[in-house]
Order: structure tokens, then sequence, then C-alpha cells
């Protein structure tokens, strides 16, 4: 079974949650804010980790297959950045 992180939990990340739960995989939501992780949880019913990036990449990112990056053009470089150099 394919392991895809879904960075961010906003309203694009709700969009590709949609598309991806109809897949046989595993999604891992990562965001930071609480607002946005608890919106995402009361409309997805799936869990958000509420981690930092830096941590998230220096325990979990290694066992995923691929990446979604879907955060705010200002955090785009520097998360798709960490993502790489994991």
């Amino acid at each position: 079974m394919e392991k895809i992180i879904l960075i961010g939990c906003g309203p694009m990340a709700r969009e590709y949650y949609k598309v991806l739960k109809s897949f046989d995989i595993t999604i891992d939501v990562v965001g930071r804010g609480k607002a946005s992780a608890d919106q995402f949880e009361s409309e997805t019913v799936h869990s958000v980790k509420s981690l930092d990036i830096d941590a998230y990449c220096e325990h979990e990112v290694a066992i995923a297959d691929a990446a979604i990056v879907s955060v705010t053009v200002e955090n785009l470089t520097a998360i798709s950045q960490k993502l790489l150099n994991a």
C-alpha cells in the first residue's frame, strides 16, 4: 500500500483529500494551524498530525512514497525544500 503525505489542511488540501481517499493508499495529513486542522478533521473525519514540518521530516517522511504540498505560496518553497532534503 502506498503512503502519501498531504502537507497542509486548508481548503485545497481538503479537496486533495477527497480525491486521495478514493484510492487504496495511506494518507498522512500534516498541518500547523489549529483552526484549519480542526476544520479539516471535522469535514473529513481524518486526523491531522499537528507537527512542525522539520519534526515530521526527521521522523516520518522517509516511509512515504510521495508528498502533496498544499500550503500558502509564501511557504511553498521552504516546505518543498525541506521535503526534498529529507
